[in-house]
């Protein structure tokens, strides 16, 4: 997952879908155990004024098959989110 939401120096954005809308993202700091360390997040923002985040790691509700939570603005998390949902969610934000 690291490779998804760090941004290589070779990049401007990390290779998540609609990277250019990312206002923030890395390594999240939630503390757990050593062996659950590796959790990432990402925060977009749509020039419509409307932000999604999204976390992925194994204390949060993801899974190897859906590896992402995502919130838009304040509502509840969304959890178990595949690569297909991620990007029909930012796409119907950046378009609402």
């Amino acid at each position: 997952m690291e490779e998804v939401f760090v941004i290589p120096p070779d990049r401007a954005h990390p290779r998540l879908p609609l990277g250019e809308y990312v206002t923030e993202c890395g390594k999240h700091n939630v503390s757990a155990p050593d062996h659950y360390k590796h959790h990432y997040f990402a925060r977009y923002a749509f020039p419509n004024g409307r932000e999604v985040s999204v976390i992925s790691g194994w204390m949060f509700y993801c899974s190897p098959e859906a590896p992402y939570e995502v919130r838009i603005g304040d509502d509840e998390p969304m959890g178990y989110v595949n690569d297909e949902r991620l990007m029909f969610l930012l796409i119907q934000e950046m378009l609402k």
